[in-house]
């Protein structure tokens, strides 16, 4: 940069002193002949010193042009970096901005949790109580006033069912939270259903003075469907349920129909409705809504919840229409699929007298035993501690009407004991008891060829419908 710069002032020198010199000597010789010294020294000393002049301003600019242009670049490259963490800044900002959104979200979300939780718990405690107290407090009036025991016992009896319903609502939608109760598919009846539904609730329903309508709107021939029999009752009893609890007066509907390649499934009522701003939320778990506002109704908000994931697990979700005041409808669809019917015969238990027991506890066999004297007095109960005995009194001539194996017992393995019935008879019922219906049970059950399964206490309807199926 230095050697440049001195070569470039003593060329200007240089191109000066050579102009004034080339001039100077043309005036002289335009003026006069005559060239003297004074004359040509003069000239000299002012072009060099123009000459340096000159040079010297330009190697100053020349020296601040490249200054300037470093700054240029330093300032091209700050302006870079400053425009890089400019936009780190701005992505960092939405980051921040998202977080906080993502945060306030998951603030709102837990406070309504732990609202709900807390409703919850109150409710809860409300639910459990006072069937509690109606069944210690009547079971002492019942030792004190025994004019009254058949009213007694019908309250106590209620309220057992109640807390059972509670506590069975609870570890239901557990089990469906753990993924523990998936569907187990088979052609159904739709007529099947809906006698079914219709002999659970027509009593209720009939109490409070309203009218039930069943009505079937499909194909003679499309009376079947293949899905989860169980679980379909439960989503309609559920839908049922709550219509009854909200309708005082009118009617409440269950209408069958055929939209397209579906079979659809709808409970109307004339209840009190819903209001708009509920609609969004009564399928939360826990949330009762206008079921405790003002303690009108009886719930612990997880019927709907529960109704909701049965219909999931058959590939379908429950709407809902409502007008407050003017009643509700709630609605499914079930893809229609129907597999080859496997019929039972029934002609060899026709014959059959004894029924046996294995595992059961006494209270268990006490109650079966009982059950079997009201509904059919042609059955023997026997419990038998001795499931080799249970095998070998099976046959194809043998007495034996069913077996009810606890699948809960540990000294033997019942579905293996199962398993040795049905290689050697096949035809002779088996059903499975538990007091927990766990999903591995229910579904190794089925696999080793368990006829049914009941989970304890079962209803004497529960029990009746078994021995007309299978004797």
């Amino acid at each position: 940069m230095k050697n440049n710069s001195v070569y470039t002032i003593l060329l200007f020198t240089f191109l000066g002193f050579t102009t004034l010199m080339v001039g100077s000597l043309v005036q002289k010789l335009i003026i006069s002949a005559a060239i003297n010294l004074q004359g040509f020294i003069v000239p000299l000393i002012y072009g060099t010193a123009v000459g340096f002049l000159l040079g010297l301003y330009i190697f100053k600019n020349q020296r601040l042009y490249n200054i300037l242009k470093s700054k240029n670049i330093e300032l091209r490259n700050s302006e870079a970096e400053l425009k890089t963490s400019n936009e780190q800044l701005t992505e960092n900002a939405q980051k921040l901005r998202k977080s906080n959104i993502d945060l306030i979200k998951a603030k709102e979300i837990a406070e309504n949790s732990e609202k709900l939780k807390d409703d919850f718990i109150r409710n809860l405690n409300h639910e459990i109580r006072t069937p509690m107290n109606a069944i210690i407090g009547f079971s002492n009036l019942l030792e004190k006033n025994t004019q009254r025991a058949f009213d007694y016992t019908k309250i106590i009896k209620q309220s057992s069912f109640d807390l059972l319903r509670i506590i069975d609502a609870i570890l239901e939608i557990s089990l469906l939270n753990s993924n523990q109760l998936p569907p187990e598919f088979c052609d159904t009846e739709i007529e099947y259903l809906t006698n079914k539904i219709s002999a659970a609730f027509i009593d209720e329903i009939s109490q409070k003075g309203l009218r039930f309508e069943v009505i079937i709107n499909l194909p003679e021939n499309e009376q079947k469907i293949f899905t989860d029999a169980d679980k379909v009752f439960r989503i309609l009893s559920i839908l049922i349920d709550n219509a009854i609890k909200f309708t005082s007066e009118g009617h409440i509907q269950l209408k069958i129909y055929k939209p397209d390649n579906t079979i659809a499934f709808c409970v109307n009522d004339t209840g009190t409705g819903i209001p708009i701003d509920e609609l969004d939320k009564i399928f939360n778990n826990f949330y009762t809504g206008c079921n405790i506002q003002g303690g009108l109704k009886k719930g612990i908000g997880l019927g709907l919840s529960i109704a909701t994931a049965y219909a999931k697990l058959l590939g379908s979700q429950i709407r809902v229409k409502s007008e407050n005041g003017k009643g509700s409808q709630f609605c499914f669809q079930l893809l229609q699929k129907v597999n080859s019917p496997v019929e039972f015969n029934h002609q060899q238990s026709k014959a059959i007298k004894n029924i046996y027991t294995v595992g059961l506890e006494y209270e268990d066999f006490l109650y079966i035993n009982e059950l079997c004297l009201h509904a059919c007095d042609k059955f023997k109960v026997l419990q038998i501690d001795d499931y080799k005995k249970v095998i070998s009194s099976c046959g194809y001539n043998s007495n034996v009407a069913m077996i009810f194996i606890n699948v809960e017992i540990t000294k033997e393995n019942a579905f293996d004991i199962c398993s040795q019935i049905k290689e050697k008879c096949h035809l002779v019922p088996v059903i499975a008891v538990a007091r927990i219906a766990i999903h591995e049970n229910i579904s190794k059950a089925w696999k080793v060829g368990f006829d049914e399964f009941l989970t304890i206490p079962f209803s004497y309807e529960e029990f009746t419908e078994i021995i007309q199926k299978y004797t």
